[in-house]
């Protein structure tokens, strides 16, 4: 929705409330900071290259592959990067690999590119304060790094671990029902509640004054037609409580 709304001008951002270690920056700056820890493992270099922050396409790394001066001259670099993070953090080799690769102004020309940007800042805000508050050894922070995103489908508690807004200046401000506090806003427009899905998973029937564990049902395997009924009304009470709140 963003996106569309951005293509025919209309200033957007998303509020998810998501947890930013779950974003494709997250992922793709622990790629770039493993090759920079670990800059002779050439199979690191060539993933962190792959990334849309540091933006080469498989036709220019199959250049550096295949020529040894380029290859070596990205190993240099790499390690000029590794010397900055040793003597000066990880900020430091942040903002030393953004101002020679461009990263900010890449990102900040793609798709939704505003909000990789706050993305990307956050991250290393995080990155920074966990130097401070756990260890600022590379191998340490890239181990604590490399387990909050594996831990970001976790509920977030954190707000400095929320993805932030963009500037919100007259944007509209795209969220999920689930995010919505009702009566927030003057104009709400919800453009899904006509799609009905079907429903998926494990599903709780129960009714008021019944064992929960004795009515929850498996979606898939339930034939009987008066629960595939049920559970279609469940979904469907459920979707109208949400539209009802917001």
């Amino acid at each position: 929705m963003a996106a569309a709304l951005k293509d025919l001008g209309v200033p957007a951002i998303v509020a998810s409330g998501a947890d930013v270690m779950g974003t494709e920056e997250a992922g793709e700056l622990l790629r770039i900071l493993r090759a920079v820890n670990e800059p002779r493992r050439s199979g690191l270099r060539y993933a962190a290259l792959a990334t849309r922050l540091l933006g080469s396409d498989a036709a220019a790394i199959r250049e550096v592959r295949s020529d040894p001066a380029r290859d070596d001259e990205t190993l240099r670099k790499f390690y000029k990067w590794q010397e900055e993070w040793e003597r000066r953090g990880v900020a430091a080799a942040i903002a030393l690999i953004d101002a020679e690769e461009k990263i900010t102004a890449r990102i900040a020309s793609s798709a939704l590119g505003e909000r990789r940007v706050t993305n990307l800042r956050q991250l290393i805000d995080l990155l920074q304060a966990a130097s401070r508050e756990y260890s600022s050894r590379p191998g340490h922070l890239l181990r604590w790094f490399s387990q909050e995103i594996a831990r970001s489908g976790d509920i977030v508690t954190a707000d400095e671990r929320q993805i932030q807004l963009e500037s919100d200046r007259d944007a509209v401000q795209v969220v999920t029902m689930h995010k919505a506090k009702g009566l927030e806003y003057n104009f709400v427009f919800a453009p899904f509640l006509w799609s009905l899905q079907e429903p998926k998973g494990i599903k709780l029937l129960a009714k008021a004054g019944e064992d929960p564990k004795e009515r929850l049902v498996n979606v898939g395997l339930a034939a009987d037609p008066a629960i595939q009924a049920a559970l279609k009304r469940s979904d469907l009470e459920d979707r109208l409580r949400l539209a009802y709140v917001q």
